[in-house]
């Protein structure tokens, strides 16, 4: 049995990697682990803090006094964004987006809430990234990638 746990988790490992342009394998570490919120008074904290609006999204980021190095991340939707179909949708995009956009860009020592807006299937998911992108650097959460241009889409 610990054959098989050895191989199993071996096989995991190497799904965690890609390979480069020259053949080579790159392990993916995101510089920051990403955790799920899921308390209440977690998600009322980041309610209390800086938000940014976006035309997909709400975005809440409040800095935690601990010196956890994780990014936790809340996603909510409301039901205003539609039936339940709509809502899980909803906030299975901004998962992805968030699993695309925050590990890379963020400060560690964060909870960010991401509350879907009703028309987030309208908006591509390129958008939303740039989105994303653009309300972390207005938040002060250091996303150096974003320019001015960027933003207006020139």
């Amino acid at each position: 049995m610990t054959a098989k746990r050895e191989q199993n988790s071996d096989r995991h490992s190497r799904s965690c990697h890609f390979k480069d342009g020259d053949g080579g394998e790159n392990p993916i570490h995101p510089p920051f682990p990403l955790e799920t919120l899921k308390r209440r008074p977690d998600f009322l904290k980041a309610a209390r803090a800086m938000r940014w609006v976006t035309p997909g999204f709400i975005v809440q980021a409040v800095k935690r006094d601990d010196d956890n190095p994780l990014i936790r991340v809340g996603y909510t939707a409301s039901k205003k964004v539609g039936n339940a179909i709509a809502r899980n949708r909803a906030k299975r995009r901004l998962r992805e987006v968030a699993k695309q956009v925050i590990p890379n860009t963020c400060q560690a020592g964060h909870d960010i809430v991401l509350i879907a807006r009703a028309r987030d299937e309208e908006i591509a998911f390129a958008d939303l990234l740039r989105d994303l992108k653009w309300a972390l650097k207005r938040l002060g959460l250091k996303y150096e990638g974003v320019k001015q241009e960027d933003k207006n889409g020139s």
